[in-house]
């Protein structure tokens, strides 16, 4: 397995530059696009989930390779129910829209949870959520 972290800024001092909507085109590279915290409300909406797809994803596929979609980060460590319960609702949204545009086979759903949501890690084996 290759595992690469990478980063980029996209400078204003120069006379070459792509535009902002283009500059990660044709690159080859795969992204991970962020949907916030402050978004997971409305995203349980699929009209807005399907709006917020068309705009952030839709718009720069095929030369923009998105391959997911994280639909925010660490939401069960803040202890925040009204996050936790919009997490389910808003991914099934997201997906639902990721289908009704066809996009379901190259993007993909997922949300990023801390260790911490963990009782028990080791061993492995003995694994358990709190």
């Amino acid at each position: 397995m290759v595992v690469a972290i990478g980063g980029s800024c996209y400078g204003q001092i120069a006379n070459n530059l792509s535009s902002p909507e283009n500059a990660f085109a044709n690159i080859g590279v795969e992204f991970i696009v962020g949907l916030g915290n402050e978004f997971l409300a409305k995203m349980r909406d699929p009209d807005k989930a399907q709006a917020w797809v068309k705009t952030n994803v839709q718009a720069y596929l095929p030369v923009t390779k998105i391959t997911y979609i994280a639909v925010r980060n660490e939401v069960l460590t803040f202890h925040n129910t009204s996050l936790s319960d919009n997490l389910v609702l808003a991914m099934q949204s997201v997906y639902t829209a990721l289908v009704n545009l066809n996009l379901e086979k190259q993007v993909t759903i997922t949300t990023a949870h801390s260790l911490a949501i963990l009782e028990a890690s080791y061993p492995p084996s003995s694994g358990a959520f709190r």
